[in-house]
């Protein structure tokens, strides 16, 4: 299970890479 304590910054660069894969 993915543990979301993360911060702002990490949670923002993760949606940009999955925004990047499915909008390749």
């Amino acid at each position: 299970m993915l543990n979301f304590v993360a911060s702002p910054k990490e949670v923002l660069s993760f949606c940009l890479v999955i925004y990047e894969e499915t909008h390749a």
